[in-house]
């Protein structure tokens, strides 16, 4: 007789556990629904403020320094390039009233390359030509660049 309530009590006791087990996970599955939407939301802000960074950096910034003269923008020049840690000398253009060369010895092409940038985007200073030649380490150069006062 015992044996046959145990028969008969088993499927109960299996359902109620299933039941529990069900609870339990329907409880973490919706805790982990609250927790994505959470992150999904914290994701759009942060995609929201990339946008805004963005925005606001891929504007020109405004020229700090402009030249209307030659000899202030190559002093100018001279000075920004020993910061940059560039050997720069100037040279003199024939007869020019708004360009300037300057002539780099022994140059890392991409710290030359960031230093251009940063010429182009903080002064009225622009390149118009430049004849460089690689050495015999990698990555230096040597030559000359031409800016004019625009």
């Amino acid at each position: 007789m015992l044996t046959s309530s145990y028969r008969q009590l088993w499927p109960w006791v299996l359902s109620l556990g299933l039941l529990l087990t069900a609870y339990t996970l329907w409880q973490q599955q919706q805790q982990l629904a609250a927790q994505l939407q959470a992150s999904q939301y914290e994701t759009d802000e942060i995609k929201q403020l990339s946008q805004a960074y963005l925005d606001i950096v891929s504007t020109k910034t405004p020229n700090l320094h402009t030249f209307s003269q030659i000899s202030p923008a190559r002093s100018w020049l001279l000075a920004n390039s020993k910061q940059q840690g560039l050997k720069v000398r100037s040279k003199t253009s024939s007869g020019s009233q708004t360009e300037v060369t300057v002539a780099l010895q022994n140059a890392h092409f991409n710290r030359l390359l960031q230093w251009l940038q940063s010429v182009e985007t903080t002064t009225n200073l622009v390149v118009i030509n430049s004849q460089l030649a690689a050495q015999d380490k990698p990555g230096v150069v040597s030559g000359s660049v031409t800016f004019e006062v625009n």
